[in-house]
């Protein structure tokens, strides 16, 4: 794992700006240049991408926070879970191909038993290099008798969570909205904030931190960071999501006659020494 998450470091910390040239659509005149720094998992601006979805998550959080996900005969609709994955049932490699097919299975046994259940999912990667989930699932159609125990707030009925998987299931209730955002939140940021996941008790591993082995493996196995459905989407992911433009040519108006003045128009990808940026914002204007 070593290689691996050096090898990832070598490729987020090599940046590339993808440059444009505005152009006139009638004189073919250059009108300007810009290069825009690339997103890469794990970098800066990567980094900003997700501080802006946790950021709206936390203002969401201010104003409703207080609002309880128990009720007062203690039962509840809100569940904080965490899906294990056993070594003794694979290798690593396949732990990591598997883990997006048996989560989706665990959440559809989940639904074709409870009914409808929206969820915010996280992966991450424990010392050993294997993944686990980390799930905040609401069920629409069906509620949870709560206890307390040590503090926390456990469920009765764990065993039929634990028959849809096959490792170890850690099952708790938030008390309230605030609990649960920050639940998601938490682990949001532990994979991606080496401060943040220190801060929960992830020492390094060997040389390199815990955040960046979550990062290498999630970059080498191609797997979202994080999920969002249903209608958890339209009350959190409204507020949290960015809309992307992956068309290459960017078109400017003419506002009178509503043709075509200028577009933009992708030159290639350079590097900052190339294009003599040196501490520069993620996207500059060139002369």
């Amino acid at each position: 794992m070593p290689f691996l998450v050096s090898k990832y470091r070598e490729w987020v910390d090599f940046d590339e700006y993808l440059v444009l040239k505005k152009e006139n659509v009638w004189t073919f005149e250059t009108e300007g240049k810009l290069a825009i720094k690339l997103s890469k998992r794990g970098n800066d601006v990567y980094a900003a991408r997700i501080q802006k979805r946790v950021d709206a998550l936390l203002e969401l959080a201010d104003k409703y926070g207080s609002t309880p996900a128990v009720s007062s005969d203690k039962w509840t609709h809100v569940l904080e879970v965490t899906l294990t994955y056993g070594p003794n049932l694979c290798s690593r490699d396949q732990a990591w191909i598997r883990i997006g097919e048996e989560y989706n299975r665990f959440i559809q046994a989940c639904r074709g038993r409870y009914g409808k259940i929206q969820a915010v999912r996280t992966w991450e990667a424990f010392k050993n290099g294997y993944p686990h989930v980390h799930a905040l699932l609401v069920f629409e159609d069906y509620a949870w008798r709560v206890f307390q125990y040590h503090g926390k707030l456990r469920i009765r009925g764990k065993h039929e969570l634990e028959n849809l998987w096959h490792s170890f299931i850690d099952v708790q209730s938030p008390y309230d909205l605030e609990g649960a955002i920050g639940y998601a939140v938490k682990h949001v940021m532990k994979v991606h904030s080496r401060e943040v996941s220190l801060e929960y008790g992830h020492d390094d591993v060997g040389d390199y931190s815990h955040h960046d082995l979550t990062l290498a493996l999630l970059w080498l196995f191609r797997k979202r960071a994080f999920s969002i459905s249903g209608h958890m989407g339209k009350t959190l992911y409204n507020l949290i999501k960015r809309k992307h433009n992956s068309n290459v040519r960017l078109v400017q108006i003419d506002i009178l006659d509503e043709e075509p003045v200028s577009e933009w128009v992708v030159l290639g990808f350079s590097t900052p020494g190339e294009l003599g940026l040196s501490g520069v914002p993620w996207s500059v204007r060139l002369v």
